[in-house]
């Protein structure tokens, strides 16, 4: 295994968070067993000016990588260590009055040390962890024999990186749903300042003593779709027609999971779009239609929309419930199409009472909007038939 640094962070680098100046004391490798093979990661050991610390974590992957922040923090109700060996995905937990659902349990290993390393990290230390995901909200429970550390965790848009070291972003690993389809880079600028700030406020508020060692969420697994292409059912009055289907990777504050996003058409040429999401077992599908807001907001203004906030849209009023990047990648359909490359689109989702749902996603090419509700799965698969 080739230990080397894949980016330009080096160990003695300052960079800037939220007004925060820290400087890199080291690098630590650490895996985990995955499928039979070795999953590698990078984690930057860094030191605030003020004593604090976070880390920062770079796991490489086929579509260039992803980057993650971790503080640690005491949980009201604390763990044992027998408490959180004895936890399973799927499994809810609570801490600090915040429901979280189980999605990963492992064990990691440190591979390589360059630098300063949290304290208490040596080479070839081993532990166990598992990774909780809740609204809004990723969090890491890691233990060594009966001692048991907690960490908030948050994904990092590459360009948030970047900007923190003053580094150009073409010096980093680049992930595929960054570029476009002639193998250029962007990130819209109407978006990156509402999702920068999203985040480091989000680590500015986190940030805490070091010594602590932090663990991954493993990149997600595409399974296969669940419904049909050209498969016909009713959803509410009127029956509609799957006539696309195409993989999708959503990638939000605790949550990265993929899934597919299937375009329908009823009878008279109406369109709407089918969402799962594989984490929610229950009311894992969204049903939304497409439609025109009489006032609709521009992309800038949708970029600086946190979660909680309020938003009008149509006149109805609706709280933010979760910011999200999405990567859609090009479709499978009845008519054959032409190769198109994937689409990066921000987005956010908004609630208005127990029936009203709003999605509005953007990028460089405009904004859309979406209303609709959550569908059971037994719905879908008594309107469809959904493969087993």
């Amino acid at each position: 295994m080739n230990y080397s640094n894949p980016t330009p962070i080096q160990t003695g680098m300052h960079c800037t968070l939220v007004g925060h100046r820290y400087r890199v004391l080291g690098r630590v490798v650490l895996g985990m067993e995955d499928g039979g093979e070795i999953y590698y990661w990078h984690e930057f050991n860094l030191e605030g000016d003020n004593g604090k610390a976070a880390t920062l974590v770079y796991e490489p992957d086929d579509e260039g990588g992803a980057w993650r922040c971790f503080t640690q923090f005491e949980p009201l109700a604390p763990f044992t260590a027998a408490h959180a060996a004895a936890m399973r995905v799927g499994q809810t937990t609570d801490l600090d009055g915040t429901p979280l659902r189980v999605t990963l349990v492992d064990e990691t290993r440190v591979y390589h040390i360059e630098g300063m390393a949290p304290e208490g990290v040596e080479l070839n230390d081993e532990a166990r962890y598992f990774n909780a995901v809740g609204d809004n909200k990723m969090v890491v429970v890691s233990w060594t024999g009966d001692e048991v550390e907690y960490f908030w965790g948050t994904d990092l848009p590459l360009q948030a990186v970047a900007t923190a070291f003053s580094l150009p972003v073409e010096r980093f690993p680049r992930r595929a749903f960054a570029k476009t389809g002639r193998g250029g880079s962007w990130v819209p600028k109407v978006a990156v300042f509402g999702v920068i700030f999203i985040i480091l406020a989000f680590v500015a508020a986190n940030v805490i003593p070091s010594g602590a060692r932090f663990r991954p969420v493993v990149k997600p697994k595409l399974s296969a779709p669940l419904l049909a292409v050209g498969g016909t059912g009713r959803i509410g009055n009127t029956t509609w027609n799957i006539r696309t289907v195409a993989p999708v990777e959503i990638a939000a504050v605790g949550q990265r999971y993929a899934c597919h996003q299937y375009e329908l058409n009823d009878e008279q040429g109406m369109a709407a779009i089918l969402l799962h999401n594989p984490q929610e077992a229950v009311r894992g599908w969204t049903f939304l239609r497409p439609f025109v807001p009489e006032k609709p907001m521009t992309a800038l203004e949708a970029a600086a929309r946190r979660v909680g906030d309020t938003v009008e849209i149509d006149g109805v009023k609706a709280v933010v419930r979760n910011l999200f990047l999405t990567s859609v990648q090009p479709s499978q359909g009845l008519e054959k199409a032409k190769p198109t490359a994937r689409t990066m689109l921000y987005g956010f989702k908004a609630q208005a009472g127990s029936t009203n749902l709003f999605l509005v996603r953007w990028n460089e090419g405009g904004i859309t909007f979406y209303k609709g509700a959550t569908v059971s799965a037994k719905e879908i698969n008594g309107a469809f038939g959904v493969r087993k």
